[in-house]
């Protein structure tokens, strides 16, 4: 990780977790950023593991050459989704599920934010494969939204509060252009079109990676994946 002597670490609430796997996150920034983004959720610990995924989804995310300003707003609508999703599935979710709730929650904010998206299945490529099979994912997206209600939309005020809050965290590196701060407009969102996908797994994994030459998940390991880590969505 380049730039690490920038995180200034006593203003980081989950600064435990996130220590340990700094070398995962595309920049300083990020660190403060995700810190930021799990602020707002009813979490007071995280593990390890989830602050990994996290890092690697900011990672994905800016490889897929999304601004700074989109990002903190599809994460500003993730966290909005959680509240819900906590509030009903909580006591069934175990630890080791939280980070790949949050994750796939990522994933359904910047559909609903975004006009050229970045389809499940590379999502499930560069982020999700080790956890369970492609189908069990999707069943996943499906049962989140079903929790909103497949609402998606949050109040502007909650917008607003929600994005203030990223934006602290990271202002002192001076990379936001408030200027495209805020609501995006959703009249221009379409689907089906793919942002430039990263060149290999290794990338998104980042202080090393996984090769992207791997092999395949049996159906015996998908179906132990699926009932240990996304257990939520049954």
């Amino acid at each position: 990780l380049e730039g690490v002597e920038a995180v200034n670490w006593d203003e980081i609430s989950f600064r435990r977790p996130l220590q340990s796997v700094q070398q995962h996150a595309y920049c300083a920034e990020d660190i403060h950023l995700i810190s930021s983004f799990l602020d707002l959720t009813p979490l007071t610990t995280v593990e390890t593991a989830a602050c990994k995924l996290l890092l690697r989804v900011l990672r994905f995310l800016r490889l897929c050459d999304y601004s700074l300003e989109d990002i903190c707003t599809i994460l500003a609508h993730a966290s909005a989704y959680f509240l819900d999703t906590y509030a009903q599935c909580g006591k069934q979710m175990q630890a080791g599920e939280i980070g790949n709730v949050l994750g796939t929650l990522i994933f359904i904010a910047h559909c609903y934010v975004q006009d050229e998206t970045c389809p499940l299945n590379l999502w499930h490529k560069h982020l999700f494969w080790k956890y369970c099979p492609l189908k069990m994912l999707n069943a996943a997206v499906v049962r989140l939204m079903e929790i909103r209600r497949y609402r998606l939309r949050i109040s502007d005020a909650d917008l607003s509060k929600r994005l203030s809050h990223l934006y602290m965290s990271i202002a002192k590196f001076g990379t936001l252009d408030l200027r495209h701060f805020g609501r995006f407009r959703p009249s221009l969102r379409s689907t089906g079109y793919c942002k430039t996908e990263p060149t290999s797994s290794k990338e998104t994994e980042g202080g090393g990676g996984v090769a992207s030459s791997r092999p395949a998940m049996s159906e015996k390991e998908g179906q132990r994946a699926s009932s240990s880590r996304l257990r939520f969505c049954m």
